[in-house]
């Protein structure tokens, strides 16, 4: 049974988060006006892996290499817009 988990972010250009294999993206946004989050569709009973979540700036560098990250949004705040990629999981 899948079921949809909620993972708090950081401000931060890098930053590791463990959740469930095979969990597929559904939304990221500022909650509350102050907590940075994504939402995921997950399988619990999956075996956990660390993906690493990158936040880039508007005019910053991208992630490297560019073909092992895939978008996943931008979230604006204010002043602030982040554009947020995450490392592919290896073998999927």
């Amino acid at each position: 049974m899948e079921v949809i988990w909620k993972y708090p972010l950081q401000p931060i250009p890098l930053q590791t988060v463990q959740m469930p294999s095979g969990a597929r993206f559904l939304h990221a946004d500022v909650q509350s006006g102050r907590q940075l989050a994504a939402w995921f569709v997950v399988d619990p009973g999956a075996e956990a892996v660390d993906r690493l979540v990158y936040m880039v700036g508007t005019g910053r560098p991208l992630p490297e290499p560019a073909d092992r990250h895939t978008f996943l949004t931008t979230v604006q705040s204010g002043q602030f817009v982040w554009h947020f990629f995450i490392e592919d999981e290896v073998g999927r």
